[in-house]
């Protein structure tokens, strides 16, 4: 593990204690944080991108996240529907 991504575990832990995330949100954060690596292309560096630029990925993602995500959500609703956009 590099220091980036151990900076990023240690922050994303203490989000947990900063805003008193309990109970089953709790257990549902961590199910997300086990499957961080596919969250974003820096973990996927090395991937085939079918010749696509990094701006084309990056613009395409976003469009696809408009679909399924609002401005208003609240961490818990983000990370239920960013859920989504991973399984599809």
């Amino acid at each position: 593990m590099n220091m980036r991504e151990n900076e990023f575990l240690v922050a994303w832990d203490e989000v947990f204690v900063k805003h008193n995330v309990q109970g089953k949100a709790l257990e549902w954060l961590k199910g997300i944080k086990k499957l961080r690596k596919k969250w974003a292309k820096a973990y996927v560096k090395m991937a085939w991108s079918a010749g696509m630029t990094a701006t084309g990925i990056s613009e395409s993602f976003n469009a696809r996240l408009k679909e399924y995500l609002q401005s208003d959500y609240n961490v818990v609703q983000f990370f239920m529907h960013f859920e989504k956009v991973l399984d599809d």
